[in-house]
């Protein structure tokens, strides 16, 4: 893993997570599944953003797939932020992907990076099918492209380091 002023970028992506906490309210129809928290954090000099769900119980026995999309913006800012324009097709593809897999309670929205340009948007989803099947429905804005990546993961390892990271971080405070 490489690193970064002494610390690992997984430390730095997981620091992140506890670095600017804003409580999010979680919309009616989901209000027993999202509460949503954010951090903010910095590797390579570029800020990282995520978004949590902290509602999510991890490793959860029906979701036993992790699947990232990951959007690369074209135009982003000098420190890989998304500008405004970027922001609202990004939250189209991330509106998208909810309505297709957690709204059909066939996976769960658990995570979402923004960092260096690209935006990733992690689920907990049954099975490969079902995260390829909202690939493949998914309406991408004109000249922009979604990558897909899915693998096993029915111990929810990723969720889990960032959710424990966070969880780390607000036990001291």
């Amino acid at each position: 893993m490489q690193k970064i002023s002494g610390m690992s970028r997984r430390s730095i992506l997981l620091s992140a997570c506890a670095a600017m906490i804003l409580a999010f309210p979680a919309s009616s129809s989901a209000a027993n599944t999202e509460s949503w928290t954010v951090g903010r954090g910095e590797a390579n000099g570029k800020p990282i953003f995520v978004r949590i769900n902290m509602a999510v119980k991890p490793a959860d026995p029906k979701f036993q797939y992790r699947a990232v999309y990951a959007m690369n913006f074209l135009h982003p800012t000098r420190d890989g932020r998304p500008e405004k324009d970027e922001t609202s097709k990004a939250n189209e593809v991330e509106d998208q992907l909810n309505q297709m897999i957690s709204h059909k309670d066939t996976g769960k929205f658990v995570a979402v990076q923004t960092h260096d340009g690209v935006r990733k948007f992690l689920f907990y989803v049954e099975s490969e099918k079902v995260a390829r099947d909202a690939e493949s429905a998914l309406k991408v804005p004109k000249d922009y492209k979604v990558a897909l990546t899915v693998a096993a993961d029915p111990s929810w390892v990723v969720y889990g380091k960032i959710r424990g990271e966070h969880e780390r971080v607000h036990a001291k405070k």
